[in-house]
């Protein structure tokens, strides 16, 4: 994909983002959503899921879910009115999503104290009351200083992951306690392997696994299994920020990637999480992202 082609497809979602942001049921309508940015739905459905990680439908369910999320907050609507401008038929259907969102009910969220009304996502796209000025910062491509590095093979005792991989984080959560069992290195490193192609597999059969270094002589422990990620030459990135942007992180590498000479080899990425064993004394968390390439 050349660059002017990848401008189009940034430019046409940013625009759509927009029209989602302002009215988030619009992409029901996903064929006059299209028309209007000037794709073809097939193009169209292709470059948002590109550009964003996630397609249009699921972008607006999370925006109205978010949305209601702020309803809650700062209106006195009720929650009955809300659950029905979110597009929900019954209270109870729009209570089991908001829920599985949110962890709570909207009656306890609307008393509670709820550090966000955010949901996590692969894009850092999320509904903000009177958004403005947004559009332009979405489509600036920002630079990124890749670097080439040779690997090893590394061997890693991990757990399994299905489904998104903006929420690999809650099965790196599960991973600590079975890994307590290695003896403890303060070099030994945290992995997230990402196996499945996010832009043709469907987002509820993605395999990822997330892991932890295992060094000579050492076995996966009991309710892991130890799996190798393969060495070679790969383009690396070293993020310095939040965990919850590196989604948007990994799709800013892919289209680095995919303007440049380097050609991407059919092999797992990963990333390796630099803090996690350590105390950040309130720097930011790093995140080594590993690519590879021919």
């Amino acid at each position: 994909m050349n660059y002017r082609t990848r401008l189009e497809y940034r430019m046409s979602t940013a625009k759509a983002i927009g029209i989602l942001l302002d009215e988030p049921s619009l992409a029901s309508g996903r064929d006059d959503l299209a028309k209007q940015v000037g794709l073809s739905p097939f193009h169209f459905h292709r470059a948002f899921k590109y550009v964003c990680g996630e397609g249009p439908n699921e972008l607006s369910a999370r925006l109205l879910l978010e949305r209601a999320a702020w309803q809650l907050k700062h209106t006195r609507m009720s929650v009955s009115e809300i659950a029905l401008e979110a597009g929900f038929e019954s209270l109870a259907g729009f209570s089991r999503s908001f829920r599985k969102g949110f962890g709570v009910s909207p009656s306890i969220f609307r008393i509670g104290n709820h550090p966000s009304s955010s949901l996590q996502s692969p894009n850092n796209i999320h509904y903000r009351r009177n958004v403005q000025g947004w559009a332009a910062e979405f489509i600036r491509h920002k630079a990124m200083n890749l670097e080439v590095k040779s690997v090893n093979p590394i061997r890693i005792c991990s757990i399994q992951h299905l489904g998104p991989y903006y929420l690999i984080g809650e099965t790196c959560a599960k991973l600590g306690p079975l890994a307590s069992h290695l003896p403890f290195r303060a070099d030994r490193r945290m992995f997230a392997v990402y196996r499945d192609d996010p832009l043709t597999t469907p987002i509820s059969k993605l395999h990822s696994e997330a892991g932890f270094e295992l060094f000579e002589g050492e076995t996966a422990p009991e309710g892991t299994q130890e799996t190798t990620i393969p060495g070679g030459k790969c383009a690396t990135y070293l993020h310095e920020g939040p965990y919850d942007v590196l989604g948007e992180v990994w799709g800013e590498m892919a289209r680095c990637l995919a303007g440049s000479e380097m050609a991407v080899r059919q092999c797992p990425t990963f990333d390796v999480y630099l803090d996690c064993l350590g105390t950040l004394d309130g720097k930011m968390p790093r995140t080594e992202l590993y690519w590879p390439i021919c």
